[in-house]
């Protein structure tokens, strides 16, 4: 699963899970150290080697974390901030883990990436209070969701 987490337009953090982030690393690395060699050799073939390692490693990326689609949740509870977030395919018997490390302020969005399917989606605030949504279908253009105090069950 991906996931990233903004507050404004302050990025604060990204996951990506997968076969394919291995093989980015790798492709990460193998950049840093052609870079290192365009630096010192100067050489012309160095420089174009560079950018075909560079255009990989968005290749392996796309491929890695790509047939996802976004299902994004915005805090607009006013003053009350998320405090846990869980995203279970509605098939799913359980919840599974908390989502989010840091707290969601008001105007904070969660954007999780996620295979097109249908999903139960659980938020809880400060005092404990859970939001519901059961059964959403997040198809080819993903789900949004502005969280208001009217969704409390």
């Amino acid at each position: 699963m991906i996931g990233s987490f903004h507050n404004g337009s302050r990025y604060r953090g990204f996951t990506c899970t997968g076969p394919g982030l291995i093989v980015a690393v790798n492709v990460v690395f193998a950049v840093s150290k052609v870079d290192s060699a365009v630096v010192t050799n100067g050489g012309e073939k160095m420089k174009k080697f560079a950018v075909l390692l560079a255009v990989a490693l968005m290749a392996t990326l796309i491929a890695g974390c790509g047939g996802k689609v976004p299902i994004k949740v915005t805090n607009d509870l006013g003053a009350w901030n998320i405090h846990e977030i869980y995203i279970s395919p509605s098939s799913e018997p359980g919840w599974g883990n908390n989502l989010i490390t840091d707290v969601m302020e008001p105007g904070d969005d969660f954007t999780s990436m996620v295979t097109a399917d249908n999903y139960d989606i659980k938020l809880i605030d400060e005092d404990g209070d859970e939001y519901v949504q059961y059964l959403v279908e997040v198809g080819a253009d993903g789900f949004s969701w502005n969280v208001e105090l009217e969704d409390m069950i």
